[in-house]
């Protein structure tokens, strides 16, 4: 019996920490990290190759999963930057810490189709702020985001709160943009308020969107 989620956090944390300015620092608590995260993702067991495939195929199409096993990378190198460690406290400030003092929840969306609810691949979505692009939180996370079929049309920001340019006492106004050369192009606006608290079970949920194939001469 495997647990496959052992090498899907192991891959993440690789990855988050091979971009973080302070990943030669960070290194030899590799291990405290991965424990932290398999103590907080439920595990997934499988027992024969046929079950390995079945797990990978979903784990590769499941969003949401691969969001919450990076929210808890960041939240262990955050937790073990303050706890673990007096000397690595000192070393790392509070700007080159991933966890912010207010946070945003994840923003879960589908793009579709308009007349057949088909899933459009390499639709362009970006999410922006003051009509500019809006970083993420974590770099693995991109902005624009680049449909697929793997998606099913869905799509998936998690951006990060902008000291002195975002309210922490009212809701702040997005606008989401939708490109692609075969379709007209979609804007939608919509207000979300940060968080004191990241909550896994609170996303702000955007309204289907869908798109119109251009006529045959604008293309």
């Amino acid at each position: 019996m495997i647990n496959i989620m052992e090498d899907k956090i192991k891959a993440a944390v690789n990855e988050i920490l091979s971009v973080r300015e302070d990943r030669f620092i960070l290194i030899k608590f590799m291990e405290d990290i991965i424990a932290y995260v398999l103590n907080r993702v439920p595990p997934r067991y499988v027992t024969s190759e046929r079950g390995y495939v079945h797990n990978e195929i979903d784990f590769s199409v499941n969003t949401q999963l691969h969001a919450d096993i990076r929210f808890c990378v960041n939240e262990a190198i955050n937790t073990l930057s303050h706890r673990r460690e007096p000397d690595l406290h000192s070393i790392l400030s509070l700007e080159n810490v991933v966890s912010k003092h207010y946070y945003y929840p994840y923003i879960v969306g589908e793009v579709l189709e308009e007349s057949t609810f088909s899933v459009i691949p390499d639709v362009e979505i970006n999410l922006m702020y003051n009509d500019y692009p809006v970083p993420m939180i974590d770099p693995g996370w991109n902005n624009p985001f680049i449909t697929c079929k793997a998606t099913r049309g869905f799509y998936l920001f998690w951006p990060d709160f902008l000291k002195g340019e975002m309210s922490t006492a009212s809701d702040n106004i997005f606008k989401i943009i939708f490109r692609h050369k075969k379709f007209y192009k979609k804007e939608i606006s919509f207000s979300m308020r940060a968080l004191e608290k990241f909550n896994y079970n609170k996303s702000q949920i955007v309204p289907l969107v869908l798109m119109r194939l251009q006529d045959s001469e604008n293309i």
